[in-house]
């Protein structure tokens, strides 16, 4: 029964992680800048404190959303020399 448990709190980590990527690249999309923080853990009291309301489940992650002071160019990508290779498992 142990193991099963784990199993779903990996399950549903995995789909808090989901759901936060799709959240800040539809933030990127509608011109938002975003910042995932995954060690919320640490500052849960002052979190509950912020919010004025007690959370009854574990926090996973938060997200930071605004409006970029700035818009820094793409750093330019080194593709020269990557080889991928694939092979057959089993």
């Amino acid at each position: 029964m142990v193991r099963l448990a784990v199993i779903l709190r990996d399950t549903e980590i995995q789909g808090i992680a989901a759901a936060i990527q799709n959240m800040l690249l539809a933030a990127h999309a509608s011109g938002l800048g975003g910042l995932w923080i995954a060690d919320v853990y640490y500052a849960w009291e002052q979190i509950e404190a912020a919010l004025q309301k007690h959370c009854p489940h574990p926090l996973v992650a938060a997200i930071a959303l605004g409006y970029p002071a700035e818009s820094p160019r793409r750093p330019p990508r080194d593709y020269a020399g990557v080889t991928v290779r694939l092979t057959e498992l089993g």
